[in-house]
């Protein structure tokens, strides 16, 4: 009997004990619940051949499309005569893309290494036109063979003339959309070829060839961490090309390290404060954007990153930018793309100079810069770091001013024929108003030739998955805390009441047995009775 009373006891401390544990293990896990999750997903969502994330993070789902607007020059005769041009927007022409990353290593470093392969195919359902609508722009090759050969030898100058003479080249071109994006021969390229194999690799020039956006075409290799032993380095780039800096700008600032992600997959957001980084190689360099508010993309919770001005702005202002200064710093809203891309006047900013320096608008015509439409921001779902939302938008302009190293036809073939009979011939039938001596009253400007717009959002059908994985696991891990702690108070509860019943037992039996034990002594444990009251009295 004393054996059974002691065995139930200790059950009931056991179960106490365990209830305690729960309790204080569902309370504690209650107030570390945020800490709890987020540790739950970053392990989930770290890059492990083969998983889910893996496989989406390999071949994206969702669809990406980049849209296509170009500056058609109305008034190009004007122009020629020191008139400010005027422009028609015409577009958009989109393409979707599809991205395949193949060459996948995992490195035991926690890195893992890839190439990002992307195809695109015209869509004809969400364009303004045809890829054989044509517009009128600035001859980009001409003014490129100028801008590389503005600091060679005369000799040099005079063959770049000569290639300019016999192409015909003139200020400005006709091309189809097609043209433009995809590619066509130049005679300009293709005669300079010959004579400079080893700097003209190909005589097809194209955008997309500018951008690096040719059929089934790379970037380059990348190097990320995988986010299994350091969530907080998730996606972040350890390497591209090899490199961790690029050696496109100056030495003495932060302009060539290549920091953040390429902007598809951040860490988890813990304080939204902090502005976010993202590396894009056609700029060859990193730019950040900084949270602005609150939003929702298929109806997900979201934070909406935006790049702000202070990114391009001047290095004469800003000196973080000042690295980005080659000989000269450009306006705000500018940021010089010569380094990047082979030498070309290109000078990159936002579409329209939208978030530049007011007086670039002076200096055309057409151009109406919209928040909506020209802004480039980023949605990113603050448990996962998955962006859902994201657009980004860039512009293509020329540096165009005088070309005065370029000699007219009359000078030229004065020098290749001096104290010859052919010089007059020659001289008397060539036409300098027909050619590159046409930039002698252009004004300096930067000339707006086209702007793309790159866009992805997720997809209903995987928006939906992700809210259902999202309430399973946020839902799911709150209630097994609540669960959990309820268990716990429900058996520190039940044990307590039964320890409570079992001492009030104990009492009573003692009780009981005390009054057995006086009865047995002949003690009146009842007070006085009856007869002893008679014989008192």
């Amino acid at each position: 009997m004393v054996c059974t009373v002691r065995c139930s006891s200790r059950r009931r401390l056991w179960c106490g004990a365990a209830g305690l544990v729960c309790l204080v293990g569902g309370v504690v896990g209650l107030c570390l619940y945020r800490t709890l999750l987020d540790a739950f997903v970053t392990q989930l969502m770290a890059l492990r051949d083969g998983e889910f994330v893996y496989r989406r993070w390999k071949d994206p789902p969702y669809p990406i499309y980049i849209q296509f607007y170009f500056f058609d020059l109305l008034n190009k005769d004007e122009v020629l005569n020191g008139a400010k041009p005027a422009f028609l927007e015409k577009g958009p022409y989109t393409y979707s893309e599809v991205r395949h990353k193949v060459n996948v290593t995992f490195h035991g470093n926690d890195t893992v290494s890839y190439v990002d392969l992307k195809s695109y195919r015209f869509v004809p359902r969400m364009s303004a036109g045809t890829l054989n609508d044509t517009f009128t722009s600035i001859n980009i090759a001409a003014m490129t063979l100028s801008e590389w050969i503005e600091n060679e030898r005369d000799l040099i100058k005079d063959l770049a003339s000569l290639l300019l003479l016999l192409t015909g080249e003139s200020l400005f071109v006709t091309h189809t959309v097609g043209e433009m994006l995809s590619g066509y021969h130049e005679p300009l390229l293709k005669l300079a070829k010959t004579f400079a194999p080893e700097l003209i690799k190909d005589d097809t020039f194209g955008i997309f060839r500018i951008m690096g956006g040719q059929y089934n075409a790379s970037d380059g290799v990348y190097t990320i961490y995988t986010g299994q032993a350091d969530p907080r380095k998730y996606t972040y780039i350890d390497r591209w090309n090899g490199m961790r800096e690029v050696n496109y700008w100056n030495k003495t600032g932060t302009c060539n390290m290549i920091n953040g992600t390429v902007g598809t997959m951040y860490p988890i957001i813990q304080d939204k404060s902090e502005p976010i980084y993202v590396f894009q190689s056609d700029m060859c360099r990193s730019v950040h954007a900084v949270f602005e508010s609150e939003q929702t993309a298929r109806d997900i919770p979201v934070y909406r990153y935006t790049a702000r001005p202070d990114i391009m702005q001047s290095g004469d202002k800003n000196p973080d930018n000042r690295c980005f200064c080659l000989g000269r710093c450009l306006q705000d809203g500018l940021m010089d793309g010569r380094p990047c891309h082979q030498g070309a006047p290109i000078v990159l900013s936002l579409p329209h100079f939208y978030q530049g320096d007011p007086s670039l608008l002076d200096t055309v015509w057409g151009l109406q810069p919209d928040k909506l439409k020209h802004q480039t921001f980023l949605d990113v779902e603050p448990t996962t770091g998955l962006a859902m939302n994201v657009a980004r938008r860039v512009q293509i302009n020329m540096d165009v001013r005088p070309v005065p190293h370029i000699r007219s036809p009359r000078t030229l073939v004065t020098l290749l024929f001096k104290e010859s009979g052919v010089t007059y011939f020659l001289a008397a039938h060539l036409d300098d108003s027909q050619y590159f001596r046409e930039t002698e009253n252009i004004r300096k400007l930067y000339f707006p030739v086209m702007w793309l717009s790159e866009t992805a959002l997720i997809d209903t059908k995987y928006a939906n998955l992700f809210k259902s994985w999202g309430l399973v696991a946020e839902r799911g891990t709150f209630g097994a805390l609540i669960a959990l702690t309820c268990l716990g108070a429900g058996v520190v509860v039940g044990v307590a009441v039964a320890l409570y019943r079992r001492r009030g037992e104990h009492v009573q039996n003692d009780r009981t047995g005390d009054n057995i034990a006086a009865e047995s002594a002949g003690v009146n444990t009842n007070g006085p009775n009856e007869r002893t009251s008679l014989l008192q009295s």
